[in-house]
């Protein structure tokens, strides 16, 4: 965890406690409710365990909660905490742990289908993106009277692209809200006692109907312009220049011009200079080709088993759980730090020939009891706080 400006190392390692046995209550209490129907997130733990479904469990937490409570609150405010009332808190924690998962229910797929709403949610567009369009548009119409083709182009440009992203963006909202409807359905039929509000959808602000019909009268409004004014300049050319294509002074204001451009002159065109053309395409090329042999070499068949940087060599891994810490980047990141803190602590307590003993005494209980991730996530936990404890005291106990 971070460290939090002002506070000792003491301190520190106090809040780090108080936020472990917060998170580890409050998650084994959820796994509870959820696996019994009941969706209630961390801020309504308490009122989803006074239900009356789930009064025989609340109970028996009852005394145990109000240990970790006592101890997160006096860790919290005081940012001190003894090594005795640490034991006290874990043991009361591992017995949390040990009651809910015993007392579960038959309820699955609950976490699941919310993380599906919430990805839904956070794909869906409650706009179509008509800020171009719109911009196109305006500048269109102002240059309509300028250029009335360069205006009409644009115009016309903006009122397609604002058509394209309409659709598109209909498309993926019927698209997210059909499966929203899928993932909703199966919310309704897995939970039984909706104490947190559910994910939804948010509401759709923006009239994106009538940006498009403002395009749409803004087009035609430009084309009856240049429409018109092409008519007006038609009207006012005479007769005879509209028959045969000029009129009796433009006839002889041609045959002055005829004269002129006859004459010879000396001015040359310019000669035609080369252009050189640049490979751009080498370098990127490059990329492409070693992206695609990474991608290739990673997901083929004879793919090897991805090892992080931990505080032993991975290479020798024996048991099932050296073999999970070198192949999940969280508990290597854990067992980097722990070998930090491990070395802090030695360095700092009187007593080495105890503290070897209880190293080998720990680490024999993880070797043998720790088979799954969830095990070596507390033991990585339950080790950095008591090792951070004797890197800060010195001693073994209070």
């Amino acid at each position: 965890m971070a460290q939090i400006e002002g506070l000792s190392k003491r301190e520190q390692a106090a809040l780090d406690f108080s936020n472990t046995v917060e998170k580890r209550v409050s998650h084994a209490l959820r796994a509870y409710l959820l696996s019994h129907g009941t969706y209630a997130l961390a801020d309504h733990l308490d009122d989803a365990m006074s239900l009356e479904e789930h009064s025989a469990v609340a109970g028996k937490l009852r005394p145990l909660l109000r240990v970790t409570g006592d101890a997160t609150t006096l860790a919290s405010d005081l940012h001190s905490i003894s090594l005795s009332e640490k034991e006290k808190a874990m043991k009361a924690v591992y017995e949390i742990e040990r009651i809910c998962s015993e007392n579960s229910g038959q309820v699955t797929g609950i976490p699941e289908t919310v993380q599906s709403m919430l990805d839904l949610i956070r794909h869906f567009r409650a706009s179509c993106g008509s800020g171009l369009p719109i911009f196109l548009m305006l500048a269109g119409g102002a240059l309509v009277f300028a250029s009335g083709l360069i205006g009409s182009a644009l115009v016309f440009a903006g009122a397609f692209l604002a058509y394209v992203r309409f659709r598109s963006f209909r498309k993926d909202q019927k698209r997210i809200r059909s499966s929203f409807a899928s993932s909703n359905a199966r919310f309704d039929a897995l939970v039984v006692s909706e104490v947190s509000r559910r994910p939804m959808l948010p509401a759709n602000q923006e009239s994106i109907g009538h940006s498009v019909w403002a395009a749409g009268v803004l087009a035609v409004a430009c084309l009856s312009y240049v429409a018109l004014h092409t008519a007006i300049d038609d009207k006012s050319i005479p007769p005879d220049a509209r028959i045969d294509g000029t009129s009796a002074s433009h006839r002889d204001t041609n045959r002055d011009l005829s004269s002129r451009v006859s004459q010879p002159n000396n001015v040359s065109a310019p000669s035609n200079s080369e252009l050189a053309s640049v490979d751009v395409a080498t370098t990127s090329a490059t990329e492409d080709t070693s992206t695609a042999e990474v991608s290739e070499s990673s997901s083929g068949p004879l793919a090897q088993k991805v090892f992080y940087p931990t505080s032993f060599d991975c290479s020798k891994a024996r048991s099932t759980a050296e073999h999970l810490i070198c192949t999940d980047p969280e508990l290597a990141s854990d067992d980097r730090e722990l070998a930090t803190i491990f070395l802090q602590a030695k360095a700092a307590v009187t007593d080495q020939a105890a503290f070897k003993e209880r190293t080998r005494r720990e680490w024999n209980y993880r070797e043998r009891s720790c088979h799954d991730r969830e095990c070596l996530v507390r033991w990585y936990a339950d080790q950095k706080t008591a090792l951070s404890q004797m890197a800060t005291t010195g001693r073994l106990d209070d």
